[in-house]
């Protein structure tokens, strides 16, 4: 029969189950090693400490990125929804113009943009 090497090994040379130390070694309990297992923690707490502030402050960036990307699409959105509404209110007076007199439309566009803005105003003030 073969002799061990090692006690994790196998008669036929295959390993086995390792040796297991003690969860808690001698040393730790200890009065001396105590101290140092506070440390241990209390450096671990630190660096989850600052994982956590630094993880704070990337998911703040992330939310101002996304409100200034959110705020740049909504421009974009008003500009186009203006630049239709334009189009749309210049072939309505392009259309008028063709059924009446070139003067009564301008009188007319005048008196349009007068009112608009004077209800502007009042929308202000109230």
């Amino acid at each position: 029969m073969a002799t061990l090497s090692a006690p994790s090994m196998r008669a036929n040379g295959k390993n086995w189950h390792t040796t297991k130390k003690p969860f808690r070694t001698l040393t730790s309990q200890g009065s001396s090693a105590t101290q140092s297992n506070s440390n241990k923690q209390s450096v671990s707490y630190l660096s989850r400490e600052k994982e956590r502030i630094s993880m704070a402050a990337t998911k703040a960036r992330v939310v101002e990125l996304k409100a200034e990307k959110k705020a740049a699409k909504d421009e974009a959105i008003r500009k186009i929804k203006d630049k239709r509404e334009k189009k749309v209110e210049r072939q309505r007076w392009e259309k008028l113009q063709e059924k009446l007199h070139k003067k009564v439309v301008e009188r007319r566009r005048r008196r349009e943009k007068r009112r608009s803005a004077l209800e502007g105003k009042k929308v202000n003030k109230g």
